[in-house]
């Protein structure tokens, strides 16, 4: 509570912007529109989400604008991973940890500093329950939380929340030639970890039904969907459970445990080998470090594209943000859109100038109209605008 009231009181004193200099963000690859050519529901839903996860107009309510820090959910995870330096001075004692709980960027006030790490977003769709302490069951009750309450955004709009889910949904775990359909090390694993793997399945001693891979299980994305209590409680928290974490991506997303004590899996090991008096010999503790590792590495593919320009995705993306209404979304939309068209102005295939300016002239109509309530004056402009855009296309 003391750090806490501390950065309170840092807030309301005169220069209190000035702590700004000690918070630090993040955020993913820079998102591009009009180099996507979106033809379906699906695929204009996760392009939707991706601008909501990356725009800082979704938690524009968030306390942390009083320090200056224009948050977004990218900002914590990047491009859907776990952000590794991100810091707020008095809510974190170590990069990647953050202090959730704390008025000065929650509506939630707990009265303990108590900076929870970062946990990774990336296949969320196979990974449920969700937070910390495995509360939420369904990506959306997670989401509209985050947003709503952790971070004071506002009530999203339906199309917001279903867009944010569909995104997250979408982000997959990195690509592991290490491990096969069913989570097991492949032949192209080091020894060591093939050596780890069989120390991960042998059964806790004096406990036979419990083991590493009884909770982490190899065949469902390294979860069981539930919450243990695992001896990590801690700022008057002992004996809380916490929910089962995957260990796919795990070697960019340190440091560890629900809290981030531990910098390195290595120490992680340790934590467990002592918890459950499991008795490992120094090699065996080694080559359950190296079969972690081997599990939690891999590849991200950066987005594929074609390189070229796709103006009928303006459409396709302000079609579903006006046809329910939505001024977030719309919002969000028009400036990302002019200045993807502006700066596609003398670029390879792009039209005169004088069309592009007059796509540009109605996007500030659209929003104009938006602005001022007018959603069936907006869909017309937009239709204006459709026309436009297939005529030079067509």
């Amino acid at each position: 509570m003391t750090a806490g009231l501390a950065l309170s009181a840092a807030l309301a004193a005169p220069g209190a912007h000035a702590l700004s200099r000690a918070v630090v963000l993040d955020h993913g690859r820079s998102l591009a529109l009009l180099t996507r050519q979106v033809t379906t529901r699906a695929e204009v839903l996760v392009t939707l989400g991706e601008l909501a996860f990356k725009s800082d107009f979704l938690l524009e309510g968030s306390p942390a604008r009083n320090i200056g820090a224009h948050i977004t959910c990218d900002t914590c995870h990047p491009d859907g991973g776990a952000s590794r330096v991100i810091f707020f001075e008095g809510l974190s004692d170590k990069p990647g940890n953050l202090d959730v709980t704390n008025r000065a960027i929650s509506l939630i006030e707990d009265g303990i500093r108590n900076p929870l790490n970062v946990p990774s977003i990336r296949g969320a769709a196979v990974t449920a329950p969700f937070a910390r302490d495995g509360r939420f069951e369904s990506v959306e009750d997670f989401t509209l939380f985050a947003i709503a309450n952790e971070f004071a955004g506002g009530t999203p709009s339906d199309l917001v929340i279903e867009s944010l889910v569909a995104y997250q949904d979408a982000l997959g775990f990195a690509d592991n030639a290490l491990l096969d359909a069913a989570g097991r090390l492949t032949d192209s694993a080091p020894e060591a970890a093939r050596r780890g793997e069989a120390v991960f399945a042998r059964p806790v001693p004096g406990a036979a039904a419990l083991s590493c891979a009884g909770c982490h299980v190899p065949a469902d994305n390294f979860v069981d969907h539930a919450s243990h209590d695992v001896g990590t409680g801690r700022a008057g928290r002992a004996g809380k459970a916490f929910d089962t974490p995957t260990l796919r991506d795990t070697l960019i997303t340190p440091p560890y445990l629900h809290d981030g004590r531990y910098d390195t899996l290595a120490e992680v090991v340790d934590y467990f080998d002592g918890f459950f008096a499991l008795d490992l010999s120094a090699d065996e503790r080694a080559d359950l470090t190296a079969y972690l590792e081997a599990v939690g590495g891999g590849t991200h593919a950066a987005p594929a594209g074609d390189g070229a320009m796709h103006p009928e995705t303006a459409v396709a993306l302000l079609g579903a943000a006006l046809a329910e209404d939505d001024w977030l979304l719309t919002r969000m939309l028009v400036p990302k859109l002019t200045t993807e068209l502006a700066d596609w102005r003398g670029g390879a295939g792009a039209p005169a100038d004088a069309v592009i300016t007059g796509w540009i002239a109605r996007l500030r109509r659209i929003e104009a109209q938006v602005k001022s309530q007018d959603f069936a004056g907006a869909r017309a402009t937009l239709d204006e605008l459709a026309a436009a855009i297939a005529e030079v296309a067509g």
